[in-house]
């Protein structure tokens, strides 16, 4: 409670300060950003990109800030889920019909195949991007490369 109200005090100074004609918030720990919003009446688009069920939310967030989060979704002027599978773990909080997905993909032909450098060996390499967290169980690949290195002189 105390980290959120020193957020909350945060928050209000900085939208006193800029005078935002929209905020958006980015990430669902962004809540009390969009509460912030709501008391000065400044119209808030909440993008949510996690996937969390409300058993890993319980884990996340403790009672009180379930709560705010809850409270978030009714003030928001707009909550703009990444994809249907997200919207539909917090369709309870759709109190308002607030809430509309946007699927936020990659345009394919900025990957459109190009000529690869060249290398200096032939071994077989592998690229992961993001945060690597429980949830997604991305530490598999991890997991999966370090075995790989361990039996093959051919794995990077």
């Amino acid at each position: 409670p105390g980290e959120y109200a020193a957020a909350r005090r945060t928050a209000d100074a900085v939208l006193k300060r800029h005078r935002p004609d929209v905020v958006i918030a980015n990430t669902l720990t962004t809540f009390p950003l969009v509460e912030a919003a709501a008391r000065a009446g400044v119209p808030a688009v909440w993008i949510i990109h996690e996937s969390y069920s409300r058993d890993h939310l319980d884990r996340l967030f403790p009672p009180f800030a379930r709560k705010r989060v809850e409270l978030a979704f009714a003030v928001a002027a707009r909550v703009v889920p990444a994809s249907h599978d997200t919207a539909a773990l917090f369709a309870h909080l759709n109190t308002r019909g607030n809430v509309r997905v946007l699927h936020n993909g990659l345009d394919p032909t900025a990957f459109a195949p190009h000529p690869r450098p060249a290398r200096t060996d032939d071994r077989v390499r592998f690229l992961a991007v993001g945060t690597v967290c429980e949830r997604k169980g991305q530490h598999t690949l991890v997991e999966a490369a370090a075995r790989l290195a361990a039996d093959r002189r051919d794995f990077a």
